[in-house]
């Protein structure tokens, strides 16, 4: 049984993460209010504190202003090609929690409160 205190939502998203005081590319794999998986080229050590840069795209041309959540790397994992990391966010301040629940319902297709149908599959988690 998944214990997960926030409900997780598959996605594919191009993003970046500052880690050390280096930038890198990243793959946002799913997200929820509680955090995020990530793929990076490079591990990041388990503890670091991280920022992590998200952009709804909008249209082909068209991007939302990045929001930067700051997270704490639970787990690294990795892989045939690259790191997978598991992040947690900490306490958001109340202007990013709305917008986080902003993109989670842009995510879902949704514009309302309902948590929608989108959610990961606990099933098909390698690292559950």
């Amino acid at each position: 049984m998944d214990k997960r205190q926030h409900p997780r939502f598959n996605c594919d998203l191009e993003t970046e993460v500052r880690a050390g005081g280096r930038a890198l590319s990243a793959r946002a794999l799913d997200i929820s209010r509680g955090g995020i998986c990530l793929c990076v080229d490079r591990p990041v050590p388990v503890g670091a504190t991280i920022e992590v840069a998200l952009r709804l795209v909008l249209s082909e041309t068209q991007y939302s202003e990045p929001l930067i959540l700051r997270a704490r790397t639970m787990w690294c994992t990795t892989l045939k090609e690259g790191h997978q990391l598991g992040c947690m966010f900490g306490q958001l301040p109340p202007e990013h929690a709305r917008y986080l629940e902003m993109f989670l319902r842009f995510l879902r297709g949704t514009s309302g409160e309902d948590p929608g149908t989108t959610e990961a599959d606990p099933d098909n988690e390698p690292f559950a």
